[in-house]
């Protein structure tokens, strides 16, 4: 796999009309399946101390009734992500035992920059996250900010220090499957080839880019320590 072959996918996606966006993005989900599940079991070959990475959802289609009743329609994006893969967390949310393997295996900037490993949170054993989820919702649409899906901590918070916002999905009522990824950013060493102009990416573009070519952990792509890990991750990873 090239970086040449996933910028090409880049911007075939973002070329397309919204209708063929529509028809393309489930098969695209599809295939972004079986890369985080290979990208998955590559981490775990290296000893990456973080278990579960992947959780599947249970009770989908009640749970997206309750939220949309609540607030927007789901992009579609995420209903795929949930249906096909289910919840994603390439970092340990509750011990952060993540860190102690970055440190030791990219040195000084693992302190400096903050992992960002993908997660993208979903329902499953319902721990009361979709009721979280329709508070916010209702009170984002009391405070008149545009209602949007939290999917994951900010880099910060993920590295257990004090951030910003979670990043979240605002729907996009004009292209659905453009919903767009609020409050996240590009901050490791290096912006990803091929990440997309925009600085807040739709789904698919920012799954693309962060497991692809980053190998799940944005915050360190350009990092001279993460690169030789980078290429093993990534290598021969199938493109969506």
């Amino acid at each position: 796999m090239s970086i040449e072959a996933i910028k090409h996918a880049a911007d075939r996606w973002l070329g397309q009309k919204p209708s063929d966006r529509a028809q393309a993005g489930p098969e695209l989900i599809a295939i972004c399946d079986r890369a985080i599940r290979e990208l998955v079991t590559r981490l775990q070959s290296l000893g990456y101390p973080v278990e579960p990475m992947l959780v599947p959802c249970a009770d989908l289609d009640a749970v997206i009734a309750e939220l949309e009743e609540a607030g927007p329609p789901l992009p579609p994006a995420l209903a795929e992500v949930w249906r096909w893969i289910g919840e994603i967390s390439l970092v340990d949310l509750d011990g952060y035992r993540h860190m102690s393997f970055w440190e030791d295996r990219v040195g000084g900037d693992a302190r400096v920059f903050a992992c960002d490993g993908v997660v993208v949170y979903a329902p499953h054993d319902d721990d009361g996250w979709t009721d979280y989820v329709i508070d916010l919702l209702h009170e984002q649409a009391e405070i008149g900010v545009a209602q949007a899906f939290p999917i994951s901590p900010d880099s910060l918070h993920k590295d257990n220090t004090s951030g910003g916002d979670s990043y979240e999905l605002v729907p996009n009522a004009d292209d659905a499957w453009m919903a767009s990824l609020r409050a996240f950013s590009w901050d490791g060493p290096l912006r990803p080839q091929s990440a997309p102009g925009a600085s807040t990416p739709d789904l698919v573009s920012y799954l693309r880019t962060a497991i692809l070519e980053c190998g799940g952990f944005p915050g360190l792509y350009g990092s001279a320590g993460f690169e030789p890990i980078r290429r093993e991750l990534v290598q021969g990873l199938p493109v969506f």
